[in-house]
C-alpha cells in the first residue's frame, strides 16, 4: 500500500484539527475516517461536524461490487481503508488499484456519465460516500478537497496519455466544396446535398460570390448561419487562380473539404492555387474526393488516377440521377455513415448476405463494407452495387457450379489447385478495381513478409478476395507487385473493425460466426482411418466422421475469432452473433443458400424484437 495518498499529498498538513479526545455524537469510526484526509484537518470544529454530517461511512466486504460498469455515477468515493481492484472486463485481470486516501469513481462523477469500469473490493474496505447533492456544499467548505481530487484526475490524465488512444472524431460543421478538374460543381448536386444533409440537421448553403448576399462578406454570413445551422455548405467556384479572393477567405472558415470532380475528366486538369490551399489548409483525414457522373449507367473507370493526383481520405461515387447515392455522401458528412464489417467463415460467409438482405428489406442500406476473409468476400460482391440475391448466384456459380475450391493439386505449396480459383475470381470481377466499387469496400489479409495486417483499400478487387480468403496450406500465398507474400487474415484480425473506424464516423454492424465448443460434433482419435481403411473409404464412399484437412485447417483460422471478440471494444457498435446451420461444414458451398437464408430469418427477427432497424443500430454496445 502506498505510504501516501494521491489526495494526502497535495495538501498541507497543520494544527487546529481535532484532538483524539475531542466529543461529538458522530459515528467514531467516521471521525477516525475523515481525519486520515489531510483536506479535513484544518477544518474547525463546526466544520469537521458539518462535513460529518455530509458523508456516510460504508464497509464494503471482500469481493464485493462498489459499483459496475454503466451504472449511474450518481455517488463520489473515497477510500477511508482497504483496497480496491478497478475491472474494464470482471472476466480480465484489473487494469488499476486503488488504495486509502484516493477518491474512487471520481471521473464518471464530475462528468455525470456512467460508469466506465467495475470497481470490486480486494479485501475488506471502508468508504466514504459523498451523494451528488452534497457535492457542491462539501466542497466550499473543504477547497483543498476538491483541489486534490482535481490534482488527481491531472496525474491520472497524464499518466495515460502517452498509451491513449485518438479520440472519436466530431463530424465538420462547415464544409468546402471545392471543383477540380475542368468541369464546374453541378447546382443540383449542391442542392440536392443540402437537402440530404437536412435530414440530419439544419443546413445552409453560402457561396464565395459576394454578389450573391447583397455584399456581405461570405465569412461572415457563414459565421451567422452556423449559429443558426447544425451544417453549412460552401461550394467554391474556380474564378479565383491565385487561390485568394472571397473563396479562399471562405476557405480557411471551413473545418473540411470535398473535392468535386466530373469522372470523364482528366484528374490533372484545372488544379489551381485554390485546390493546393486545401492540401494545405486540411488535414488528409479531412479531405474527402467525390466524383460524379450524370446517370448511373455510365461507367465507373479511372478512379486510381484520380486518387494518385489527389490525397484523400476517402473517395465516393455518384451518379446524378441517384438519389441514393447523395443521402450516402450526406450520411457520411453528418457522422451517419452506416458500416458492416464482416468475418470470416468459409461457406458461413453467406449468412453475411442473409444479414444485409434483412437490413435492406427493413429500409436500411449499408454505406461501406469491410472483411476478412469470406467476409471480404461477401463485402466486395456487395459493394459492386450488386444485391444480396444476385451476389448469392454468383457464388453458387463460382464454387457449386465451377467447384473453385475442389480441384485438388499434388501437394507441394498447397492441397487445392489456386489456377481455377483465381480465374474464376478474375473473371466474376472482370478486371474491376476496388477504387472503381460505386460502394466503399476493404478487405484485410497477413502480410507474411512484414507480420502484419495488410489492408486492400486499392487494387484489383480479386486479388484482394484471393488474398484474404488465402488459408495456408489449403491455397498458396498470394504474391504482391513487389513480392511481398499475403495470407488468410483471420491470421490477424477475423473482424477488422479497427479498419472502418478510422475511415468513418458513425455507427457500424460487425458480424461472425462466434461458436462455442458445445457446437462441435464429437470425434475420436480412434476414427481417424489408417491408409489402407482411408483408401477402401474412399473407393465405397463411406462417410468419414473425422474432419478433413481442410476443415480442420479452415476451424483453426477461425480460433482468432474468440480471442478478438474479447479484445475488442464495441463501444455503441452492434455485434451480431450470426447461426451456422447444424453440422455445416465451412467448405461445404452447396449449404451456402440456406445458411443465407437461415441468417436472413434471424436478423429479421432481431429487427422486429427490437421494434425496428434504426433501434437494433441504437442498442449496440454487446452481442445478439
Amino acid at each position: 500500500m502506498r505510504a501516501m495518498s494521491m489526495l494526502s499529498a497535495c495538501v498541507p498538513t497543520g494544527g487546529g484539527h481535532l484532538g483524539a479526545g475531542e466529543k461529538s455524537q458522530t459515528d467514531p469510526r467516521l471521525l477516525s475516517a475523515l481525519r486520515g484526509f489531510d483536506a479535513f484537518r484544518g477544518l474547525s470544529r463546526r466544520a469537521f461536524a458539518d462535513v460529518a454530517r455530509m458523508v456516510r461511512l460504508r464497509a464494503v466486504k471482500r469481493g464485493e461490487v462498489l459499483f459496475s460498469r454503466g451504472e449511474p455515477s450518481g455517488t463520489l468515493f473515497l477510500v477511508a481503508t482497504g483496497r480496491f481492484f478497478v475491472f474494464l472486463d470482471p472476466a480480465a485481470d484489473p487494469v488499476a488499484e486503488i488504495g486509502a486516501g484516493e477518491p474512487v469513481g471520481d471521473l464518471a462523477f464530475l462528468t455525470g456519465r456512467p460508469r466506465t469500469a467495475t470497481v470490486i473490493a480486494a479485501r475488506d474496505s471502508e468508504v466514504m460516500e459523498v451523494s451528488r447533492s452534497s457535492y457542491q456544499t462539501l466542497f466550499e467548505r473543504v477547497p483543498l478537497l476538491q483541489q486534490g481530487l482535481l490534482t488527481r484526475l491531472a496525474e491520472r490524465m497524464q499518466a495515460m496519455a502517452p498509451t491513449a488512444q485518438p479520440l472519436a472524431r466530431s463530424p465538420a460543421r462547415t464544409i468546402a466544396l471545392c471543383p477540380t478538374g475542368s468541369a464546374p460543381i453541378p447546382d443540383g448536386l449542391v442542392q440536392g446535398l443540402a437537402a440530404a444533409l437536412s435530414r440530419h440537421g439544419r443546413t445552409g448553403i453560402v457561396e464565395a460570390d459576394p454578389l450573391a448576399h447583397d455584399g456581405e462578406a461570405p465569412e461572415d454570413l457563414l459565421g451567422s448561419l452556423e449559429r443558426d445551422c447544425r451544417f453549412v455548405l460552401c461550394p467554391l467556384a474556380p474564378q479565383n487562380p491565385d487561390g485568394e479572393g472571397n473563396a479562399g477567405r471562405l476557405l480557411r472558415h471551413c473545418d473540411s473539404v470535398i473535392l468535386v470532380g466530373r469522372l470523364a475528366d482528366d484528374p490533372r486538369s484545372g488544379c489551381d492555387r485554390l485546390e493546393r490551399a486545401c492540401t494545405e489548409l486540411f488535414l488528409k483525414r479531412n479531405r474527402t474526393l467525390l466524383l460524379w457522373r450524370e446517370t448511373v449507367h455510365a461507367p465507373i473507370t479511372g478512379t486510381p488516377a484520380w486518387l494518385e493526383a489527389h490525397c484523400v481520405e476517402l473517395h465516393h461515387h455518384v451518379a446524378l440521377d441517384t438519389a441514393g447515392d447523395i443521402e450516402r455522401i450526406a450520411r457520411f458528412a453528418a457522422g451517419r455513415a452506416l458500416g458492416a464489417v464482416f468475418g470470416g467463415g468459409g461457406a458461413l460467409g453467406c449468412g453475411h448476405l442473409g444479414l444485409v438482405r434483412a437490413f435492406r428489406d427493413a429500409g436500411v442500406e449499408f454505406d461501406l463494407f469491410g472483411g476478412t476473409s469470406a467476409g471480404a468476400a461477401m463485402a466486395m460482391a456487395l459493394a459492386t452495387g450488386h444485391s444480396p440475391e444476385d451476389a448469392m448466384d454468383k457464388i453458387e456459380e463460382i464454387f457449386v457450379q465451377k467447384r473453385a475450391m475442389r480441384r485438388f493439386t499434388v501437394p507441394v505449396f498447397s492441397l487445392l489447385d489456386h489456377t481455377v480459383f483465381d480465374r474464376e475470381l478474375d473473371a466474376a470481377y472482370a478486371g474491376c478495381e476496388i477504387a472503381d466499387l460505386p460502394i466503399n469496400a476493404y478487405a484485410v489479409s497477413t502480410n507474411l513478409t512484414r507480420s502484419s495486417l495488410h489492408v486492400h483499400r486499392s487494387g484489383p478487387v480479386w486479388q484482394a478476395v484471393r488474398s484474404s480468403g488465402a488459408i495456408p496450406g489449403a491455397l498458396p500465398p498470394f504474391v504482391t507487385d513487389n513480392g511481398e507474400l499475403l495470407v488468410d487474415g483471420a491470421l490477424v484480425d477475423n473482424l477488422p473493425v479497427s479498419v472502418m473506424r478510422g475511415l468513418k464516423i458513425g455507427p457500424n454492424v460487425l458480424a461472425g460466426f462466434f461458436e462455442d465448443e458445445s457446437q462441435h460434433r464429437a470425434v475420436s482419435y480412434e476414427s481417424v482411418p489408417g491408409r489402407e481403411r482411408l483408401i477402401a473409404d474412399i473407393v465405397l464412399r463411406r462417410k468419414r466422421m473425422f474432419p478433413g484437412l481442410l476443415d480442420v485447417l479452415s476451424r483453426a483460422m477461425l480460433v482468432t475469432s474468440r480471442r478478438s471478440l474479447r479484445e475488442t471494444e464495441f463501444g455503441s457498435d452492434l455485434l451480431v452473433h450470426l447461426p451456422a446451420r447444424e453440422r455445416m461444414g465451412l467448405l461445404e458451398w452447396r449449404s451456402g443458400r440456406a445458411q443465407e437464408e437461415l441468417c436472413y430469418r434471424y436478423v429479421t427477427d432481431l429487427i422486429e424484437d427490437a421494434g425496428g432497424p434504426d433501434a437494433l443500430i441504437a442498442q449496440g454496445a454487446g452481442p445478439h
